[in-house]
Parts: C-alpha cells; structure tokens; sequence
C-alpha cells in the first residue's frame, strides 16, 4: 500500500513538473518542434512514406502495402500531434524516447521488407522504383531518428552523471572547508585555554622571597 501510495505521489510531481514544461501557447509550442531537428525528421519521414503510398497507388500496387504505408503515415502523424500538445510530458507512465525508438526499428523493418517485396513482385515499373526508394528513404531516415534519439538519452545521462559529479566535488571541497575553519576555530579555543591557564597559574603561585644579607 505504501508503495502505491508512492509511485502515485511520484506520477503527480512528474505530471506537475511535466505541466510545467508544457508552453501555454500550443502555436508557438507546435512551431519549435516543428522546427527542431527531431521534428524535422519526423516531417521528412512522413512525406516520403506518403510518396510511396501515391506512387503504388498510382502504379497500382497491391493493396496491402499501400495499407501499410497509410498507417505508418497515421502513426507518425499520431507521434507528430503528441510531441506539438505536448502531451508527452503529461503522459509519465510511458517512456516515450524508448516507445519512439521501438516504433523506428519496427517501422525501418516494415519499410525495407514493403520496398524488397514491392520490388521482387510488382516488377520494375517507374512508380514502383520511385516508391520503393521512398520506402528505403523513409527507412534510412528512421534508422538516423534512432540515432539521434539514442544520442540524445546518453548526452542527458552524461550531462547528469557530470553534475553529479560536480556536485560530490562541490560537497567535498565544502565539508574540507568547515574541517578546516572547526579546526582553526578549535586551535585558537585551545590556545586561548592554554593562555588563561598559564595566566592563573601565574597569578596563583606567590613570589619569591630573596633572602637577606648575612
């Protein structure tokens, strides 16, 4: 019960902290990730699988791999909304770079299997060529969103493994500080002790008597 009563606070300061990230203006939100390079990519490789669709639907291909292309147009489209709204940083319960990266490998394979079959059986039609290269194109292109997605979550964990770093250095230097400033201060009791000490012993032991002269 304690443990569910801990990922629930958990989920509602990462949702809370997710709410912050969020820009409350959704056309300037949706203009800079459109305009990142993550975004770009995903624009990119949208619009080459939608060529590949045009171009076997114009040849004709078969219907299966047109159906396949139009819903790899829909699932980046999907992703595409939810990065512009957002709601990737409301959604905690996903971890959305991993989903991301899984959905890239799967849909590069997808991709190269559609434009090698496409390929062997529908012959070497011009609008087929040109939707196959867009496959491969569109596949390429995921293989580098993988990349950059994995290139991403290592500088992060760099970036942090760094800080952290920083931070035990920090610490260390700040508690060899306070020993040394307790250890002056420590010095300097004793020191004063030490001198009242010899002041009280001098004041508390009586003069010598010098003797007379015989």
């Amino acid at each position: 019960m304690d443990k569910l009563k801990w990922s629930k606070g958990l989920r509602i300061r990462l949702r809370a902290q997710g709410r912050l990230k969020v820009h409350p203006k959704m056309a300037i939100a949706a203009v800079h990730y459109l305009v990142s390079g993550p975004g770009m990519l995903k624009i990119t490789r949208m619009l080459f699988v939608l060529g590949a669709a045009i171009s076997f639907i114009i040849a004709p291909a078969h219907e299966s791999y047109i159906a396949i292309l139009l819903l790899e147009c829909c699932i980046v489209l999907s992703f595409i909304i939810i990065y512009v709204l957002g709601l990737h940083h409301l959604l905690v319960c996903i971890l959305w770079p991993a989903f991301d990266i899984l959905n890239c490998l799967l849909t590069a394979g997808f991709l190269i299997i559609v434009g090698i079959l496409v390929l062997w059986e529908e012959g070497t039609d011009e609008y087929i060529i040109s939707g196959a290269a867009c496959c491969f194109m569109a596949a390429g292109l995921c293989v580098l969103e993988v990349s950059c997605q994995g290139g991403s979550i290592w500088y992060k964990k760099w970036k942090e493994a760094v800080k952290e770093k920083m931070l035990a250095v920090n610490d260390v230097k700040k508690e060899s500080s306070e020993f040394t400033k307790e250890k002056a201060v420590a010095e300097e009791l004793v020191a004063k002790a030490v001198a009242e000490a010899a002041t009280t012993v001098m004041q508390s032991t009586p003069p010598k008597k010098h003797s007379s002269a015989k």
